[in-house]
């Protein structure tokens, strides 16, 4: 309880098929329906519900080969995605369970996002780069460079126009969605260091293009 700090219910397996038996990786609440996602390191995710009264596993997902690092509700349509990072996506229908689509990645998975106002995916990774999928159908719609490592996070306004990305580069990025065009600023300038050879946190700003 949010007032009291009191536990009201606790979730846990109480048989192999009855939740997870692996440590839980992540969590989402839906924004309007009294349900949550699940994710575990061995790759499962389950559907629960959220109740004062009792909440419980409603109905298990597709399975990932890999940790799930992320799961989120979609605004627009009744589904779900869960993220691995074996490189997966699936995105799954709220009501059945069902799979609606599956998206791929050249590395592991770091971060994901639905577009607020369009069935449509924001994913980063080990690969390096910033990608927007078409939820539908699992097929790749734009693809953004101008990091040189992985992409740790991402963030997204909320009219979906503009993504930024940060990562193991020192790099922040901007990315407008529809031209490709972006902004990114260094956060560490290297060519600027000290008598000790450490950088010294200047930053630079160039063109992703």
């Amino acid at each position: 309880s949010p007032k009291s700090g009191e536990q009201l219910h606790k979730l846990e397996a109480v048989n192999l098929r009855g939740y997870h038996t692996a440590p839980l990786t992540c969590i989402t609440v839906h924004h309007s329906k009294p349900i949550m996602v699940t994710g575990a390191e061995d790759g499962s995710a389950w559907i629960c519900s959220l109740s004062r009264e009792a909440s419980k596993p409603l109905k298990e997902l597709k399975e990932h080969k890999q940790s799930v690092e992320a799961a989120e509700f979609s605004k627009v349509l009744d589904w779900v995605f869960t993220a691995s990072a074996d490189g997966t996506i699936i995105v799954s229908d709220i009501s059945t369970g069902e799979v609606r689509s599956k998206i791929e990645l050249q590395g592991a998975v770091t971060r994901a996002l639905w577009h607020p106002k369009a069935p449509a995916i924001y994913t980063s990774g080990t690969d390096a780069l910033v990608q927007l999928w078409d939820a539908r159908n699992g097929t790749l719609v734009r693809e953004l460079r101008g990091h040189s490592d992985a992409i740790l996070t991402l963030a997204v306004s909320n009219d979906g126009a503009w993504v930024l990305s940060a990562g193991d580069d020192g790099i922040c990025a901007v990315f407008d969605i529809k031209s490709g065009a972006g902004k990114l600023s260094k956060t560490v300038n290297e060519s600027v260091k000290d008598d000790a050879g450490t950088p010294t946190g200047g930053n630079t700003e160039q063109d992703a293009n």
